[in-house]
């Protein structure tokens, strides 16, 4: 086996960087290929998750939800294409277009009653965001470097977190890359009078997609983009100019107003703006009010947490962004970022992983140029200077730290569920140890590019660590997925309808059913089915810890189906939940579900009474 310090070595490293920059420039000269790369490293970081992942409460699992009543479409008040719903709540804040396009994912990837189905607009919005990063940046700076960027830019945490999910922000932001780079390319242009009309249809046409998905957000960057440019050009809005398209900006408009229009058409606008009236202005501005006022800096730290792993190269590339902010380029990525960090941290209260996304492309481009600078930069001893100092050494072991710690993090969490670590995720968590360790130690060396491939290498291995391997195998967590899996068996022996009592999570709605109804207590319903459910008999599902306060008596042991240990990683407590028998007749249970098959995890006798971690949920 080679070792640790044949892989390490100076030698190697240099090897590495020689072999890294070959690559990236025959890759970035052939832009088709370019794409192609792209593609593929983004489903090699992503596509393993979207599809292993169980539903995730509780924003993405409202969202598909309420696709798929889109597709069932069975009456009044159970949703409809042009009057969404999440059972019988109306939700007309739900940007059409992103439920539109989850459920005919859905309806054509025949997954309908699975979240991956759903999930397929977020990995191609993704997608397109890299490519549009790509295409976008090689109009500022040279294929090598907007090559790069894009592939970082698809490692970053946030982004493959929303490519996992079934939510518009991956569409929001492909929608925002392409406005944005479309601006910045009007703003560059070295010929004041050049006006290119293709360009500015994009821009005008990305901005018309991007109310379709989010309303608010991606016009809102533009415009504290283009004000940021002008206030540093001392007035300057000339250039604005550029960006007239007579026929784009009918396009915008009639795509702004597509959404109102199809509600007004079916008779649901008065209904809309009720509840757009009722509910505030907070409804353009993200999905999710947060419940506690935002400390200040939060949205930084979310920012910088995002970034993971592509922000080892966070500190140089600020650097070198000062020192070079007179270059237009450099100027207008500089204004896509800090104008809009500012507005998030002054005037919104949402939850920052849903809003610092729209800020990575432009970080993930200014990390490329200075992975490239080597190349343009006369001052080469200034440059190798700044390896050596002690902030860029102690940042580049903070960050491998991190890698270690998270890697460590990743193989102790299912020894915490009870479970054992999988072979998979020794194997894949040390592949993510040894290329940290290859990316910091060529860092430090001055190896930039050999730092930057070894880090993407990394994110894939990583990602697919974290996503479909621990994550999605830590069934406990994923408490509605396992009361699917527990009903799932016994509906093989009887059909029956389920009332879930004491976890209420809309997660239970999607992989039970729209007919699922959900209890906070045997008394209090916390959701009910516009209309009733069918003429089955109904199991109670209950959550035993909740019964201690309830008017029900406990489940009788001899009548329980099934049990079901879990841990509310929402609610932070132990749930036991038990599938009740005790309404049907004697000779009923004997016959349709005493030797019903059951896997062993839900035999009531295996799950113990104790909380399997901490505390019962109350």
């Amino acid at each position: 086996m080679t070792s640790a310090r044949t892989i390490l070595s100076s030698g190697t490293s240099a090897a590495l960087e020689a072999a890294s920059a070959r690559w990236l420039a025959h890759v970035a000269a052939r832009p088709g290929l370019a794409a192609l790369v792209l593609v593929a490293l983004v489903l090699a970081l992503d596509l393993a998750g979207n599809l292993a992942l169980p539903p995730l409460d509780r924003t993405e699992v409202i969202y598909a939800q309420t696709a798929k009543q889109m597709l069932e479409a069975d009456g009044p008040g159970w949703g409809s294409w042009t009057a969404p719903a999440f059972q019988a709540e109306p939700k007309f804040e739900k940007p059409l277009a992103v439920l539109w396009l989850q459920a005919g994912s859905a309806w054509v990837s025949g997954q309908v009653d699975q979240i991956r189905g759903y999930r397929i607009p977020s990995i191609l919005g993704t997608i397109l965001a890299v490519l549009f990063t790509f295409w976008g940046a090689r109009r500022l700076f040279d294929a090598r470097v907007a090559f790069l960027g894009a592939a970082l830019l698809a490692t970053m945490l946030v982004i493959t977190v929303q490519a996992t999910l079934a939510m518009p922000e991956a569409l929001m932001l492909a929608a925002t890359s392409a406005a944005l780079f479309a601006l910045g390319r009007a703003y560059v242009t070295d010929d004041a009078a050049r006006w290119d009309p293709a360009n500015a249809f994009v821009f005008w046409t990305a901005l018309g997609l991007g109310v379709l998905v989010n309303v608010v957000t991606v016009p809102l960057i533009s415009l504290l983009t283009a004000l940021a440019l002008v206030a540093w050009d001392r007035g300057n809005a000339g250039w604005l100019k550029r960006l007239w398209s007579l026929l784009g900006i009918l396009v915008f408009l009639v795509l702004a107003a597509l959404w109102p229009l199809v509600l007004w058409q079916a008779g649901a606008l008065d209904a809309a703006l009720a509840q757009w009236r009722a509910e505030g202005l907070h409804l353009l501005l993200g999905p999710q009010e947060m419940k506690w006022r935002v400390v200040p800096g939060l949205f930084v730290v979310f920012l910088l947490l995002g970034m993971f792993p592509a922000g080892l190269f966070l500190g140089p590339a600020l650097l070198t962004a000062w020192r070079e902010r007179a270059t237009p380029a450099v100027r207008f990525l500089a204004a896509w970022i800090v104008p809009y960090l500012l507005f998030l941290e002054l005037f919104t209260r949402k939850t920052p992983l849903y809003m610092v996304q729209a800020m990575l492309p432009p970080l993930a481009v200014l990390f490329a140029v200075w992975v490239m600078r080597r190349d343009s930069d006369a001052e080469q001893s200034a440059d190798a200077a700044l390896h050596e100092r002690r902030w860029f050494r102690l940042g580049t072991y903070g960050w491998l730290a991190l890698v270690v710690g998270l890697v460590i993090a990743l193989w102790v969490l299912p020894f915490l569920l009870k479970m054992w670590v999988s072979p998979l995720a020794v194997l894949l968590g040390l592949a993510t140890l040894a290329l940290g360790f290859i990316a910091a130690k060529a860092m430090l060396e001055g190896h930039r590019v050999a730092a930057a491939t070894s880090l993407v290498a990394m994110a894939i291995a990583f990602n697919n660590l974290t996503m479909p391997v621990t994550f999605a195998g830590l069934r406990p967590v994923w408490v509605s997925s396992e009361i699917r899996a527990a009903v799932d068996a016994l509906r093989r022996c009887s059909s029956f309808n389920v009332d879930l009592i004491g976890h209420t999570e809309p997660s239970v709605v999607f992989e039970l059913g729209t007919g699922t109804w959900r209890h906070t207590s045997a008394m209090k319903p916390v959701s009910m089915p516009h209309k009733p459910p069918e003429l089955k008999p109904v199991l109670p599902v209950v959550s035993e810890g909740h019964l201690k306060t309830a008017t029900r008596s406990r489940p009788s042991p001899k009548r329980a189906l099934a049990c079901i240990a879990a841990y509310d990683f929402i609610q932070g407590c132990s749930l036991r939940l038990t599938v009740d028998a005790s309404q049907f007749q004697q000779s009923v249970f004997e016959t349709k579900f005493k030797d019903c098959p059951l896997p062993d995890r839900f035999r009531c006798e295996n799950v113990p009474l104790t909380p399997m971690i901490g505390r019962m949920c109350k």
